[in-house]
Parts: structure tokens; C-alpha cells; sequence
């Protein structure tokens, strides 16, 4: 698979497959928590979705390929990370390459956040490695699974801690909204003065630096040419809509804006977006 597609939704969640050059693969419908299973999410590390499916008393993750053929992983879960409102506070990541998989669930204590649990889990035998709390906001794991970016914010702004999944260490700390990158030697978001930002997360160096007063960034890479595509999002109208930047970023910094034609916010696969001229 060549990692070139992207998902777009119907309001009744239906939507349809597509490659980056327009064709439609097939239809693709996103599974509801009301059907037993979580929103597929894609996988950071190949062109495929994974899930968090319960069956009684247990879970499985749910693997789908862009072609539509699935794959079910039983997991034995710990039980400290099973949201006691289910599937709706929980969420997975999964990489077949590495083969694990990252479960998260969201606790509450009298409607307040109290922890996320996160169990990092091996696949195909689905068995604990790790089983981590969190005390600080949500955020998101590597493309390999081995980090984890942790954000919250306080008086003086965002902050966003990298932890070792392994032993739940603190690795690193930025001033900042930071998420992994498709490289898991960066982190894409927003630095601690509202800017679009490519850093990376040991040596706190910006590898890009970007227009500031964002709402959301977005990173797609592809590995065959080191080059990284960022969306990122002002949230300020423009003739009814938000208005959005496209950039490609190279492993060395440099960058180009670029029109992506008639590209809208998507569900997109690790790889690739669209394709510029």
C-alpha cells in the first residue's frame, strides 16, 4: 500500500475512501460506540485504521486496511485502564510494525478530570508491557508507541511533557501544544507564544517556525522523500469558513506554502494528504 488516501464524512458518519489522486476507492462507514466499537483512528504507521472493540467482558483492537479486510487482536487489558463510562472515554493507537498497541482511559472524579490510564499492550498476543497514570491533560503516543506527549495548561500557558511508555518517565519538557510527528523525533504544534512550530522534543531545537495564532496544526509525512506536510488551521472566518495554510517541511527545515486545490480538513492517512503542483 502506498499510503496516499484519505477518508471524508457524511453527517451520518458514512463517508467514502479516497486516493490522493481523487479516485474513490470505496465507501467506508465509521463505526459508533452504540455498535461496540470506538472511531477508528488511522495508524501512524502504515495505511491502515485501528480500533478498540468490546465483546461482554472484554476487548479486542480492531485493525482495517484501506482494501476494507480486518484483523482482531484480543487484548487483556489491565483493569485499572477500563473507563467506567466504556468505550466513550477510551481510545487506542495501534502499530503493526512494532506490534503494540496503546490503550488510554479517562477518569472522572464528581465531573472533574482526575487521570488518564494508558496500558500499552503487545501484539499479536495482546499481554501488558506497560501501565502508566497520567495526571496531567490528554495527548497522544508516538508513530512506534514508545513516547507519549502529555499536555495541560496552566496560568502561564500550554505545557507538554514527552514520557517513556515503558517505565512512565519524564523525558522531556516543552513550553508549548506539541504532538508526535510522523517521525517520533519531532513534535508539531504550537509554541509557547501561539506559533506554529516544528520541534525536536530532546534538544528543544525548531526545526520550522511558522504563522502564529492557530487553533489547530496538523502533520502527514512521507517517509520515501523526508518531506512533512503540515495543515494548520487560523480558526479566524473568511467568508463563513475557517481559513487553513498548507506547508511541505523537509527533514532540514525548509519549507514551501502551497495550494492543495480543492483539499478540505480530512481524515488523513500517515503519508501523504494531496498532492501539490
Amino acid at each position: 500500500m502506498d499510503g496516499h488516501y484519505f477518508v471524508t464524512f457524511n453527517a451520518d458518519s458514512s463517508g467514502k475512501l479516497w486516493n490522493s489522486s481523487g479516485r474513490v476507492i470505496r465507501d467506508f462507514d465509521e463505526p459508533t460506540v452504540e455498535q461496540g466499537m470506538s472511531t477508528l483512528n488511522w495508524a501512524a504507521d502504515g495505511d491502515y485504521f485501528c480500533g478498540l472493540e468490546s465483546h461482554g467482558a472484554g476487548y479486542s483492537v480492531v485493525v482495517e486496511d484501506v482494501a476494507g479486510r480486518f484483523q482482531h487482536f484480543p487484548l487483556d487489558l489491565p483493569a485499572d485502564v477500563l473507563s467506567p463510562d466504556g468505550l466513550r472515554f477510551m481510545s487506542v493507537e495501534c502499530s503493526l510494525t512494532s506490534h503494540r498497541a496503546l490503550i488510554s482511559g479517562d477518569f472522572d472524579v464528581n465531573g472533574v478530570f482526575s487521570h488518564t490510564q494508558v496500558a500499552l499492550m503487545s501484539l499479536p498476543d495482546g499481554h501488558e508491557i506497560s501501565d502508566v497514570r497520567l495526571d496531567t491533560g490528554s495527548g497522544g503516543g508516538s508513530p512506534d508507541l514508545h513516547w507519549y506527549a502529555a499536555f495541560d495548561s496552566d496560568s502561564a500557558g500550554w505545557h507538554t511533557e514527552i514520557i517513556d511508555l515503558t517505565d512512565g518517565t519524564i523525558s522531556g519538557k516543552l513550553d508549548g501544544y506539541f504532538q508526535f510527528a510522523p517521525d517520533s523525533h519531532h513534535v508539531v504544534g504550537t509554541d509557547g507564544h501561539g506559533v506554529a512550530a516544528v520541534v525536536d522534543w530532546r534538544t528543544k531545537a525548531e526545526l520550522w517556525k511558522g504563522p502564529g495564532h492557530l487553533v489547530m496544526v496538523m502533520a502527514s509525512a512521507d517517509p520515501s522523500t523526508n518531506m512533512m506536510l503540515l495543515w494548520l488551521s487560523t480558526g479566524q472566518t473568511q467568508g463563513g469558513t475557517d481559513t487553513y495554510d498548507y506547508w511541505i517541511v523537509d527533514g532540514t527545515g525548509n519549507a514551501h506554502r502551497f495550494d492543495p486545490r480543492d483539499c478540505t480538513p480530512i481524515e488523513v492517512s500517515p503519508t501523504r494528504l494531496c498532492w501539490s503542483s
